[in-house]
């Protein structure tokens, strides 16, 4: 345990009322604990707090975003390349109401939620990011 017991008592009573300690990370810095939490702790709570409403709404429209990848692939010939290595994409929602889309790492795209819903929108930002991916 890092710190004399005088601080260790007075870490664990900034640990926050669900109980949760700000991790290892935080010892000896109580501001930068508490402003973590503030954050990503509330941030974490309100995931899974709507978690399951979430899932249920992008039911409705991530197959058919998915089918849309799909024909671009196609389009693009992309199914038929014999010898070339396989490449996985992965698409990753995110609860945001303005159309946005980036390309994270080598094939994980991040849309937003509003971009999802808007089946024209959706193909104009993912067709250039799928010619970045396959090509």
């Amino acid at each position: 345990m890092v710190g004399k017991p005088g601080q260790r008592r007075a870490l664990a009573a900034k640990r926050t009322s669900r109980g949760r300690d700000p991790g290892p990370g935080c010892s000896g810095y109580p501001e930068l604990a508490k402003l973590a939490n503030a954050h990503y702790g509330q941030t974490t709570l309100f995931a899974h707090e709507c978690l399951e409403d979430f899932v249920l709404r992008s039911a409705q429209y991530v197959p058919k975003r998915m089918d849309e990848i799909e024909v671009l692939l196609a389009d693009r010939g992309i199914e038929h390349l014999a010898g070339r290595q396989a490449v996985h994409m992965q698409l990753v929602e995110v609860p945001l109401n303005e159309p946005r889309a980036w390309l994270m790492g080598q094939a994980t795209v991040v849309a937003s939620s509003s971009l999802m819903r808007d089946g024209k929108a959706f193909h104009g930002y993912i067709e250039p990011i799928v010619s970045i991916i396959f090509m």
